[in-house]
């Protein structure tokens, strides 16, 4: 006939009671109801840009407010910037900001506090593509923005490490040294910053 087949048999867990349409975990090899706790929940998706969007990089300011770098690609491929606050499940945006006016690559973008951030890209308009990092900061619904300064003459693949709240390492592929991964230090004061002397190959 057409009986039901065993497949596996679980253990249920020491004072817990299942019954049929219960939703149950699997903890420690053994069977237990599922609490609400146990299981996330989601808001709605929310849209940041709803234009084409490209290379995006994000870091969070606090536990309710998170920084997002993009390029936007219907809007020359510049690179725009929004802050995301977070209320229960629900996402408001601010206003983009613009910190690279023309064609950006290879976005990365940091949180030095809960109202500082730094985003290196490349000027992938440039001739020859630079790596360039700029320092903004975000208070009150305003955004503010240090000078953009090159960290190297022809990058890809950048990336930013925090290692305080006025000091990162830059990490990338020099274009212009036949690919290899480098790294150099940036101190920031305010919404600037100035590199180094020595930049460290890694590969």
């Amino acid at each position: 006939g057409n009986g039901v087949k065993l497949v596996c048999d679980f253990t249920v867990a020491d004072g817990q009671s299942v019954v049929a349409g219960d939703t149950v975990g699997f903890v420690d090899d053994k069977v237990r109801k599922a609490m609400s706790e146990d299981c996330p929940s989601w808001g709605s998706k929310s849209v940041f840009n709803s234009n084409a969007t490209a290379r995006i990089s994000a870091a969070a300011l606090s536990d309710t407010r998170f920084v997002v770098a993009y390029r936007n690609e219907s809007q020359g491929n510049r690179g725009e910037l929004k802050i995301g606050t977070v209320d229960g499940t629900s996402i408001t945006w601010s206003d983009p900001s613009i910190f690279h006016g023309s064609s950006t690559n290879f976005i990365s973008i940091a949180a030095l506090s809960d109202t500082k951030f730094a985003v290196a890209y490349q000027n992938s308009g440039g001739s020859p593509q630079g790596g360039y990092m700029r320092i903004g900061t975000y208070d009150s619904g305003n955004f503010a923005w240090g000078t953009a300064g090159v960290f190297a003459d022809w990058t890809s693949y950048n990336s930013l490490a925090v290692l305080s709240d006025n000091k990162l390492a830059v990490i990338y592929q020099d274009k212009a040294d036949g690919n290899h991964g480098k790294a150099v230090v940036a101190n920031v004061t305010g919404n600037n910053f100035t590199l180094d002397d020595t930049t460290s190959e890694f590969c």
